[in-house]
């Protein structure tokens, strides 16, 4: 004889037998993603300025989305493992941390939107450029421009002053607000 099982009964089944084997969210990991992802990008340059590396990202930013998901309170701490702009090496509370996280990556925006307005000014330079490239580089750089809008970046914002090569091999100050 067969025995029939109602769906509802199986999906019960089904979801008591899983939710028995759920593990609690840790934190742990998603702390240390906090901690790479602000201490990894930055580093001090010959003159010991802050700059930021080219793995700038959203690293910290991600951590925090899990850590704010999983309603992880502001008043967590956690172990910077080395100074950055604005935060000693050391404990610090998750509340603390957020505007470093948020500067940061405000500042990798920024970065990237550089990298391709100086490769746009470069390519627009050559003699026979491609107006393809050339157009595309102008596309990323209104692209990221949008993104840097909408993230919420102050135009008051310095950008990390830096000496730039131009596109006919001269030096440039690279300074400035967004």
């Amino acid at each position: 004889m067969t025995r029939t099982i109602a769906p509802v009964t199986l999906l019960m089944a089904v979801l008591a037998t899983t939710s028995a084997y759920a593990q609690a969210y840790d934190p742990s990991q998603d702390l240390h993603e906090l901690d790479q992802g602000l201490t990894l990008i930055w580093y001090r340059d010959d003159s010991k300025v802050w700059q930021l590396s080219d793995r700038a990202g959203d690293r910290c930013t991600k951590a925090f989305a899990a850590l704010d998901k999983n309603a992880v309170p502001g008043s967590t701490t956690f172990e910077l493992s080395s100074d950055v702009p604005d935060l000693a090496k050391g404990k610090h509370t998750l509340d603390e941390a957020r505007p470093a996280c948020t500067k940061t990556y405000h500042y990798s925006l920024i970065k990237s939107w550089e990298k391709w307005a100086l490769q746009t000014v470069e390519e627009a330079g050559k003699l026979g450029a491609s107006p393809y490239i050339q157009g595309r580089y102008f596309e990323n750089c209104a692209d990221l421009w949008a993104e840097i809008i909408e993230a919420g970046v102050p135009k008051t914002m310095k950008v990390l002053e830096r000496q730039v090569t131009g596109p006919d091999g001269n030096k440039l100050l690279w300074a400035g607000t967004v």
